[in-house]
């Protein structure tokens, strides 16, 4: 069964390029069936705000760029939407109030 980690590593692989957005819906269908009843409120959560990123992405309502943001929004709702990259042109996320970047491992 889906868990939040899981899915939280995938929406960072999207983040970071390593997972194409389609890549993402694919397993994304495939795996989150019965996430939605999961005893985990957060995952709960999750699944449905994917879900809704998806949907309305699909009716135009989003962009490719905006997908991607409610996705990292989905998963990780502290983390501020905006997306940015460093020197180096890795990208890194910054938290609310804070001028640190929070990066995001894909691979934990």
């Amino acid at each position: 069964m889906l868990s939040l980690d899981e899915l939280k590593q995938k929406v960072d692989a999207v983040q970071l390029g390593n997972l194409s957005l389609d890549d993402f819906e694919d397993w994304f269908r495939t795996n989150s069936k019965g996430a939605y009843a999961s005893k985990d409120p957060h995952l709960s959560e999750a699944a449905a705000s994917v879900e809704a990123a998806f949907s309305k992405y699909s009716f135009q309502v989003l962009d490719q760029q905006q997908l991607r943001e409610d996705l990292l929004q989905a998963v990780h709702p502290s983390v501020q939407s905006s997306f940015a990259e460093n020197r180096y042109g890795s990208p890194n996320y910054m938290t609310p109030g804070s001028s640190v970047p929070l990066y995001i491992n894909a691979a934990a």
